[in-house]
């Protein structure tokens, strides 16, 4: 990266973080509670869509809008929905008196660098935590000569640990009463604070994109899951910037259920993967693995209609290991920053929008991080009878990506793992066929191009382009209204092209039992039409 390049993003980035300041100062200064009568429930200001008890200021226009409930109130005609014993009315919190409240905000987002200095100083004994006045001075001097770098930290700790401490700063900020961007604003400081002042290293420009934008994406996630939760140790467990708020003593949250579907799954399998260069195997592994997901989808897919950022999300956590030292880590979420309702009918739903995602694939094998902005296309319709299909595609452009990229190494004839960061095109679709009786069909592929575009400083000579696909089948066979049996396949394959050096492939492919448990029944969606549970369907079929 070039000299004039490099002050240009300083320049941008303290441009940034003085307009997020000057913007939150004002807001704070101009905020003012509304009247008692005339506070608006969560559903209104956060999940327009979704709301079950519409304020009173509402116009007839919008409770139309809001006539589409979602979740399994949705499916019911008389009789209330059971109440599943995390996600239920009364929940456990609020935005409090209405106002934005920037030194609760402020406070919140210290608290997290004050924690994390005081582990990695005084427990963890990390060199690069020992930071002093001089230390301080070094970083003004890098700042003002342009001398910030791409570092090639581990993995992990860059697009996972990193994304994790911007989603603190995040929701300590909208616990505290700020917006999606404003909030994103002090994920920023809380990173520049951290680089800037924690850390006696060279500051990291990749640290200071993924923080405050993969934070933000996560944190928003963690906040509205964390306001769907009735119990403080579980709430605290899912977002414990949120919970910090609650020292503040505003009034808690009465709570809605924004949730459309919350499943749980445990099983084991095997796994196989391969690295080749050209027609030479380098490196082969079999094992058996234990497997824990979760899947989490906040609001109605297919009946979306919303400016508000992450009023419907769907975010699906997968995790396995096995001995020696063996781990897979995957996240995949997009959230809708604004959507609009195409058709809503007994027949079909379908709504579209922009929407961000946060991806991460990180094994032992290989990794793999994404962060997109995506034009995105959800659908839903009966076909015959019970039997239902969902469609859901995402086109659109990884702006920050993150890869290993393996170069041959002559000397030790073997393929030295480089960091590289990268822009692309990226697309995604997932297919599933539903019967209540016969189970669910998902065909999920999602493909990845990435340029590379920054490197890890010394590594300059690095030119190429990295692919990523992955592909997963999966079959869930219903037990009960809650209970599925499942069985998946899934394939990854990441290779690289370039011209300095020799091309490369990764694959890794597993296939696994598990059980599913599904606390809203939603794995397999009824009939509008026929608004029963899926083990009632069942019965009567065979009648």
């Amino acid at each position: 990266m070039g000299k004039y390049m490099k002050q240009n993003l300083r320049i941008f980035f303290f441009g940034v973080l003085l307009l997020y300041a000057e913007t939150l100062y004002a807001q704070t200064e101009g905020a003012e509670a509304p009247p008692p009568d005339t506070v608006e429930t969560p559903a209104v200001s956060e999940t327009p869509i979704a709301s079950e008890t519409p304020a009173a200021s509402e116009t007839p226009a919008a409770d139309e809008a809001r006539a589409a409930p979602i979740g399994e109130a949705a499916f019911q005609e008389s009789a209330p929905p059971e109440v599943p014993p995390l996600l239920i009315p009364g929940a456990y919190y609020d935005y409090g008196d209405g106002k934005k409240h920037f030194f609760w905000a402020l406070g919140g987002n210290l608290t997290v660098n004050v924690f994390l200095a005081g582990m990695t100083r005084f427990v963890g004994h990390e060199p690069w935590a020992q930071f002093s006045a001089s230390s301080i001075e070094k970083h003004y001097y890098q700042i003002r000569d342009g001398e910030l770098e791409f570092d090639g930290d581990i993995f992990f700790t860059n697009q996972i640990g990193h994304v994790y401490e911007g989603a603190g700063y995040y929701t300590a900020a909208r616990a505290a009463g700020f917006g999606f961007w404003p909030s994103m604003g002090f994920a920023l400081f809380g990173s520049a604070t951290w680089e800037f002042i924690v850390e006696t290293i060279t500051p990291s420009l990749n640290d200071l994109i993924v923080t405050p934008t993969g934070g933000a994406m996560l944190g928003e996630m963690m906040h509205r899951l964390h306001r769907e939760i009735s119990n403080p140790l579980a709430a605290t467990l899912v977002s414990p910037m949120d919970s910090f708020d609650r020292l503040s003593g505003r009034r808690p949250y009465r709570g809605e259920r924004n949730m459309y579907t919350v499943a749980a799954t445990a099983g084991a399998g095997w796994v196989t993967q391969q690295h080749k260069m050209g027609e030479r195997v380098l490196d082969q592994d079999n094992k058996i693995t234990l497997d824990l997901g979760g899947k989490f989808i906040y609001g109605d897919p297919f009946v979306q209609q919303s400016t508000t950022p992450y009023d419907h999300f769907e975010l699906t956590l997968n995790a396995g290991g096995a001995l020696p030292l063996f781990y897979y880590v995957r996240i995949f979420s997009d959230g809708y920053m604004f959507s609009y309702s195409l058709a809503n009918d007994a027949k079909k739903q379908e709504s579209t929008g922009l929407s961000l995602h946060y991806d991460i694939v990180s094994t032992d094998f290989f990794d793999f991080g994404n962060q997109a902005l995506a034009w995105t296309v959800k659908y839903r319709r009966e076909l015959t009878g019970d039997l239902s299909m969902e469609l859901k595609t995402h086109l659109g452009w990884t702006f920050f990506g993150a890869q290993n990229f393996y170069r041959y190494n002559a000397v030790t004839d073997t393929m030295d793992s480089l960091r590289d960061y990268s822009m692309g095109p990226m697309a995604k679709a997932f297919f599933s066929l539903i019967h209540p009786r016969y189970g669910r069909l998902d065909i999920d592929i999602r493909l990845h191009q990435f340029f590379i575009t920054f490197k890890k400083s010394t590594y300059h000579d690095v030119n190429g382009i990295d692919y990523f696909m992955l592909a997963d089948i999966t079959y869930l066979f219903p037990l009960t209204k809650n209970f599925s049996l499942g069985a998946a396949d899934s394939f990854a394959h990441k290779s690289g092209t370039y011209p300095e050096t020799r091309n490369n492939g990764k694959w890794n492919n597993t296939l696994k039992l598990f059980v599913q448990y599904s606390t809203t029944g939603h794995a397999f969606p009824r009939n509008r039409e026929n608004p029963i549970p899926s083990d009632l369907a069942r019965k009567k079929t065979k009648r």
